[in-house]
């Protein structure tokens, strides 16, 4: 048998080699073309489905032709003064309201903005030559200076007149409701509004016969009106929804649910914009074609847009509030029955009256809408096929819908017409008012819903305007008021954000110790976070010395600490957070006078501008509130953790995001938990022995790096809150952490690395150089940002209470910064910080907003002390149409004592395996990378590469293992491209790489077969002997959709890998996990595994987020594995070695293997 060794690895966390660290992030994510998409929420958490689940929205426009008419309700008499006054025609011209132009998204932001929401629109109206119809459906323009559109006919002194005008002014008087009783001017009911008198609302840059255009242009009529408030309540949504448009007639083409992506919006705006009005108003029967959409049995041009059995199926039913035409169908094709006769209240019907409007949205809701009998279980979208629809795990969208089956939730939109109940957009709250028939009324059951007494209603039918609201209470979603846009888009947004995902967790972990021993400090350090609250814990958990088992008790939580430590210092905050003060080079307080100081000032300034972009809040904001909304030490001061200005219920002013906890969410950064120096360095360098001996009772400290955009120090004894840093790459976004309406975005989510370096390397030729003087050494922390950015921070933390400044690193180069860095010595003795250019080092990033970055793979070699950059490596893979998204990297170093590195390992998501010689140790003069391989499968495909590569001596024989595969998208989570494990022999020689090792026959295949241990699913493989003096190496490859998206481990000669098998159904956890114990000399079982087994399935029934192995007091070795729930299990792995437990002679290198 030959002789291995695994490598000594460099100090890519050097406090990791002594601190334990498990799970890398499993969360890659969404973005552009021509990049890798990158999502701004963790993919694959417990309580979390590893795809967004995106909810559909189908908006049903009524497209009847009394669509067409302008004025409101039915039967108004157009030759009354009445006629042109609010009142008593609802779209008629209000002087106190704003017409904006509808929102259009290939449009233009008005001139001026005068709407001060930057979102472009139609053009503004003219008022000497406004279109008839704006939207162009209907041609033809007017005067409005000469032709005012309302005239009347009155008789004086026994001769007609006719008179026009714009509007009325018209005040009822007491208790006569909305009638207009006279036609005469005389009248004091009435005066007659002319050219010069014309009013608009007092709004900055808007003149009054501007407004009245547009109100003629884009809202006269009730289908403008329509199209102009559905226009302005969907445009904020984003992509998050899937939106599709219907009709109740044919003559408009539906457009099918999609993702709201641009493409889509575009399409669904033109097609709403410009869509025609003819004959009845057939509510009923469009309302059931969607239904039976949703249950893959409506029309064929409607599509089955379900792709998950936990998805959430909305209905928004917009109309005049008059139904008429043909009734509903089930989803036999038979007229629905009574639903709702024996229904509790607020649902029932007293009537029992079959085939309502009611009945409709109450049957689609209440029936399940996919199960086997109906055949329904698989639906096929673009060529994807999504199954499983039918298993009832709906969640429940608000307090209202509970149901977990798979239905359809409906909310209704009218133009604000009264029926026989008095509308209160804040019906479900509402109190009682005993002079009027409410809903309240309806639930408290003093009054019933309206009995539909004209089944063909072409005039004035208040009971069909019930029936309405009836449908929307039926199912479970809101009735809302067109004649307030701002109510339509609030409500909807309301309704919408229960359908968020529930809290979860799942995240890194840390250990203080990877040889446990009884009394010592053995401790897992667990980070969480959950959704929607968008808030974050670490929570401090004891291993049991003897069996590897984690404790599910924690000793204490960050969350609750810093909760404490900020409320005792109320209304300040108690903390020390800094920021890197590039003027002095130093740590400056984060508080806005030192940021404006520094030239940062403005990042935290004018949260509502004027132009621009503001917080959602900004729109309901009074000028005041506005002021202090903007105020930068206000916005500082809430995100150091103040409430002052928060929105609870208790305070005055709310300006800012309500946050339960101050914490906020740490996804994909794995903690570092430093305490002791814990290298070996004395043996070459004595002064590293003094550095040894004073750090030995340093206090231990959790790093952690959390999406509140900050690093947290925190104290590992009681997990209060050292201090904070704030990167100046983050600054840029992080007001948006203070919107009402926040969308999860990462900040500060790249796992730092700590290391022990020399700044001062002796100068005296020797070798190795060693260090001036113990004072000379420095433990320092250096983290990238993942999706967070594009940049890297140092900072000194050798005295873990006071942090000092060291540097901040950007380049055109640099995509996100997704490369947790290496840090290493030359063979000059100089220590360096190594790192790659990351994902999407392209033009087109706007994060990065580096024009000159060409998505080819760069290593950057940096001093560690200072960041000055000494060595730029460039592969000659990636273009900015497919840039190579070099990521994690690996460094050789063959005595860990020593900790110089000879080359930097890597592999891009291209499949190119790389050496880069950074220190010229190899090959013709210079610093360049050499490609050891290229990765495909048998079908040809590329296998891109996600995590580190592992590295280790086989005999005399340097060898690379890398594992393929990616989990960054959804569309990931179909692709069953088959991915591989792979021992790549690297020659230093040769001045040509192997190729592809599948068309190389000194690389041995290996074969998996399925069996069972047990009750345990598990993995045998089979292959040819290896002769690593001629052969180059091994592959297995994985069964179809498996993957290796987590860091591999490696110890003696055991290479310990997860695998990530994604289910379709993105309903649970994700999938499931293989872990593999692979003798890495042979690429086969060890001969001491339980039945040949080289792999297991894991039970857990959830993804893998990380492992890593342990050695135990009983010398057991153990693999912990997290997984995306936030669980973590200890398993027993076979003797690696062909031996028993680990030998003496290997013990003193435990802590120096890296993960």
């Amino acid at each position: 048998m030959s002789q291995s060794k695994t490598l000594h690895h460099p100090l890519r966390s050097t406090a990791r080699a002594a601190q334990f660290l498990l799970a890398c992030p499993l969360v890659l994510p969404i973005g552009w073309a021509n990049a890798v998409t990158l999502s701004d929420e963790p993919l694959g958490s417990a309580g979390i489905t590893s795809v967004t689940v995106k909810p559909n929205i189908a908006m049903v426009l009524d497209d009847s032709g009394s669509m067409e008419w302008d004025y409101m309700p039915n039967g108004g008499n157009s030759n009354t003064l009445c006629y042109g006054n609010k009142l008593y025609n609802t779209i008629a011209y209000d002087p106190t309201y704003t017409y904006k132009p509808p929102y259009k998204p290939n449009g233009s932001v008005p001139a001026g903005d005068p709407y001060q929401d930057n979102l472009p629109r139609y053009p503004m109206a003219s008022f000497t030559n406004a279109k008839t119809d704006g939207f162009g459906v209907v041609s033809g323009t007017v005067n409005l200076s000469t032709s005012p559109p309302f005239s009347y006919t009155y008789t004086s002194n026994n001769k007609q007149y006719t008179q026009k005008y714009y509007y009325s002014n018209y005040t009822a008087t007491s208790g006569s409701g909305i009638s207009c009783p006279s036609k005469n001017p005389n009248n004091s009911y009435a005066a007659i509004i002319s050219d010069a008198n014309i009013v608009a609302p007092v709004f900055v840059g808007l003149t009054a016969k501007q407004n009245y255009a547009n109100w003629y242009s884009y809202y006269r009529t009730r289908i403008n009106m329509m199209k102009s408030s559905t226009g302005e309540a969907f445009s904020t949504l984003s992509d998050n929804y899937r939106v599709g448009l219907f009709y109740l007639h044919t003559a408009n083409n539906p457009v099918k649910i999609a993702d709201f992506d641009p493409t889509q919006r575009d399409l669904w705006f033109t097609r709403l914009y410009g869509s025609t009005v003819n004959g009845g108003t057939p509510l009923r029967e469009a309302l059931s074609k969607v239904g039976r959409m949703y249950a893959g049995k409506g029309p064929t041009n409607y599509g089955d847009p379900v792709q998950y059995s936990c998805q959430r199926n909305y209905t928004i039913l917009s109309t005049d509030g008059y139904w008429n035409g043909n009734g509903s169908q089930d989803l036999n094709g038979n007229a629905i029955k009574d639903q709702d006769g024996n229904a509790p209240r607020p649902f029932l019907d007293t009537h029992k009256q079959a085939d309502t409007l009611a009945d409709t949205a109450y049957y689609y809701y209440a029936t399940d809408l996919r199960t086997s009998a109906l055949n329904n279980c698989q639906n096929t979208i673009n060529g994807i096929t999504y199954a499983d629809l039918c298993t009832n795990n709906v969640k429940a969208g608000s307090a209202k819908d509970k149901n977990d089956q798979q239905h359809m939730t409906t909310f209704t939109l009218g133009l604000g017409v009264n029926g026989t109940i008095v509308y209160n957009s804040k019906y479900e709250g509402e109190t009682d008012d005993k002079s009027l028939t409410q809903y309240i009324d309806i639930l408290n059951g003093t009054a019933n819903w309206a009995a539909i007494t004209d089944w063909n209603c072409n005039n004035n039918c208040p009971a069909q305007v019930d029936d309405l609201w009836h449908a929307a209470v039926n199912g479970r979603g809101t009735y809302f008021s067109a004649s307030s846009p701002a109510a339509v888009e609030a409500g909807l947004t309301s309704a919408l954000k229960d359908a968020d995902a529930d809290p979860g967790a799942a995240a890194a972990v840390a250990t203080s110790n990877l040889e446990l021993v009884s009394g010592g400090n053995n401790m897992v350090y667990l980070a969480r976070y959950r959704t929607v609250k968008w808030d974050g814990d670490i929570l401090a958990l004891p291993i049991d010395s003897m069996s590897g088992a984690v404790s599910g008790t924690h000793t204490w939580s960050a969350q609750s600490a810093l909760d404490k430590q900020v409320a005792n210092a109320a209304p300040g905050d108690g903390r020390n957070i800094y920021f890197y003060n590039s003027a002095t080079k130093q740590l400056a307080s984060f508080t806005y006078t030192n940021l404006d100081a520094d030239g940062k000032g403005a990042l935290f300034t004018n949260a509502c501008p004027s132009s621009g972009a503001p917080l959602t809040q900004c729109a309901t904001l009074s000028a005041t509130q506005k002021t202090a909304a903007n105020n930068g030490d206000n916005l500082v001061n809430y995100l150091r953790g103040q409430s002052t200005y928060e929105a609870d219920t208790n305070t005055i002013n709310p300006l800012y995001r309500e946050r339960e906890h101050i914490l906020g969410d740490i996804a994909n950064a794995m903690p570092v938990y430093v305490q002791k120096a814990p290298f070996s360095y004395e043996k070459f360098d004595l002064s590293y022995a003094g550095f040894k001996s004073d750090k030995s009772t340093r206090s231990g400290t959790v790093y952690a790096a959390a999406n509140d955009g900050m690093l947290h120090a925190i104290d590992a004894s009681d997990g209060t809150e050292r201090w904070a840093y704030v990167p100046s790459a983050v600054m840029p976004n992080m007001r948006l952490l203070s919107d009402t309406d926040y969308q999860h975005r990462y900040f500060v989510d790249g796992s730092p690395t700590v290391a022990d370096v020399c700044s001062s390397p002796s100068s005296g030729g020797g070798s190795p150089s060693v260090c001036d003087s113990k004072s000379a050494w420095h433990t320092v922390l250096i983290g990238g940002l993942d999706k967070g950015g594009c940049g890297y921070y140092a900072l000194d933390i050798t005295s873990p209470t006071a942090p000092k400044a060291l540097w901040e690193f950007k380049h055109e180069k640099l995509g996100y910064s997704f490369s947790d860095p290496i840090v290493t010595r030359r063979k000059d003795g100089k220590w360096v910080a190594i790192f790659s250019s990351g994902y999407n080092n392209v033009p087109s990033n706007p994060a990065c907003g580096n024009a000159n970055a060409d998505g080819r793979g760069y290593v950057f070699v940096v001093d560690a002390m200072t960041g000055a950059l000494l060595d730029t490596i460039a592969t000659n893979e990636g273009t900015t149409a497919q840039p190579s998204n070099l990521g994690r990297l690996n460094a050789w170093v063959d005595d860990a004592a020593l900790n110089t590195a000879d080359a930097i390992y890597g592999a891009d998501m291209l499949g190119n395996v790389w050496r880069f010689d950074f220190d010229d140790n190899f090959g013709a003069s210079g610093k360049e990378a050499f490609k050891l391989a290229t990765l495909s499968n048998a079908s040809g495909t590329r296998q891109p590469v996600t995590n580190k590569v592992e590295l280790a001596v086989v005999g005399k024989h340097r060898v690379v293992f890398v594992g393929t595969g990616s989990l960054l998208n959804t569309n990931d989570l179909s692709n069953t491209e088959i991915q591989s494990i792979y021992a790549l022999k690297d020659d230093l020689k040769a001045s040509t790489g192997l190729g592809n090792p599948r068309s190389n026959t000194t690389i041995k295949p290996r074969t998996l077969a399925n069996a069972t241990s047990g009750t345990v699913s598990i993995r045998t493989v089979s292959g040819a002997s290896m002769d690593w003096s001629i052969d180059n190496g091994w592959y297995i490859d994985l069964s179809a959709g498996e993957r290796i998206n987590v860091d591999m481990q490696l110890q003696y000669n055991m290479l310990n890998v997860a695998s990530n098998v994604p289910e379709a159904n993105a309903c649970n956890s994700g999938g499931y996990s293989w872990l593999y114990f692979i003798n890495f000399e042979t690429g086969k079982n060890f001969t001491t595994a339980t039945d040949d087994m080289l792999g297991m399935r894991l039970t857990n029934n959830a993804l893998t987020a990380g492992i890593k192995m342990v050695k135990t007091e009983s010398e057991k070795t153990v693999t912990i594995v997290s997984d995306t729930r936030g669980e973590v299990e200890g398993m027993g792995t076979p003797s690696a070695g062909g031996g028993g437990g680990l030998t003496s002679t290997r013990r003193t290198m435990w802590r120096e293997i890296q993960d």
